[in-house]
């Protein structure tokens, strides 16, 4: 993450408030809203992102990796396929638009009770719906926490209609396209962690698949 000095805060990454979380949903609102007509001048545009590995060059299945088992391909396929079956329908459901994509704590700098949303990078056309699972992953460990964003969201305009399990996958998804990451990044520190990851990443898969709910299972 890229915090620019001029950005005066800090973030609350790894423990936001119930008041925080809240907020989040109310900023996501509001951005969604912002967003919903928008249209782009000239030849400026956003790639579309609601695909399972959104706009990221595919280093999962183009050619296999070594780290990852047959059985373990199986896991990632099977939600690959299934997240690429609802992206579809989805569009057919939804209006398209502008999101941000990526926004979590880490993404978010607090200045007294002033948030500042940072870090656009992954912003692009896709679902509301999309948006909200997203944050809700990173927010997985305690399932108490999501509700106050949902709740924030809400108090500013209408949820997304959705049914659990769409919302259940694109949670789960969103380990996909942070596994798919970790194969083309050079952060030597990001790198070590891979194989860990592969095996976190199979332990949610299995709980997700025998559940139907996804869970930040360390």
């Amino acid at each position: 993450m890229i915090v620019y000095p001029w950005i005066e805060g800090e973030t609350v990454e790894d423990n936001p408030s119930d008041e925080q979380i809240f907020a989040l949903g109310q900023a996501m609102a509001k951005l969604h809203l912002l967003s919903k007509d928008w249209q782009p001048t000239d030849v400026a545009n956003f790639l579309d992102v609601d695909r399972p590995l959104m706009v990221r060059r595919d280093n999962l299945f183009r050619f296999p990796q070594e780290l990852i088992s047959e059985d373990q391909y199986k896991l990632l396929t099977e939600l690959r396929d299934r997240s690429h079956n609802l992206f579809e329908e989805l569009k057919e459901r939804f209006e398209r638009q502008l999101i941000h994509a990526d926004l979590h704590f880490g993404n978010i700098l607090y200045n007294g009770d002033q948030m500042t949303i940072l870090d656009f990078d992954d912003a692009g056309i896709g679902s509301r719906l999309q948006d909200l699972a997203i944050s809700i992953f990173y927010l997985r460990e305690d399932r108490e926490r999501e509700k106050h964003l949902l709740a924030g969201y809400s108090s500013i305009t209408p949820l997304p209609e959705y049914q659990p399990w769409e919302l259940e996958l694109l949670i789960a998804n969103r380990n996909l396209v942070l596994l798919n990451f970790l194969f083309e990044t050079t952060n030597a520190e990001l790198v070590e962690m891979v194989p860990e990851y592969v095996a976190k990443t199979e332990r949610r898969l299995k709980h997700y698949f025998e559940t139907g709910e996804f869970a930040l299972l360390p």
